[in-house]
């Protein structure tokens, strides 16, 4: 926690840089989904490959997890004491 820095700053920062990763993973993930459906289209059953609901279902779970898992860090970051922290250093 930076000298002057709000509490609301601190968590959108955080939250951000961890939403920026999510994004390029669910990118990255979704491109090579589709194009891995096709390569293993022989062990799916019942989902064509490249389903779209599918697809994105997996996306949204993910990046809710992934920005749940961002909080913590982000709440912990916010309740820092800055003076504290460097006065420990």
């Amino acid at each position: 926690m930076a000298l002057g820095a709000t509490t609301g700053g601190v968590m959108r920062l955080v939250l951000r840089q961890g939403g920026a990763q999510l994004a390029l993973g669910g990118a990255l993930g979704l491109a090579l989904g589709v194009g891995l459906s096709q390569l293993l289209r022989g062990l799916m059953f019942g989902v064509k490959p490249g389903d779209p609901v599918v697809m994105l279902g997996v996306v949204a779970v993910l990046g809710g997890t992934g920005i749940a898992a961002c909080l913590v860090p982000a709440l912990r970051a916010s309740r820092v004491d800055p003076i504290g922290a460097l006065r420990a250093e």
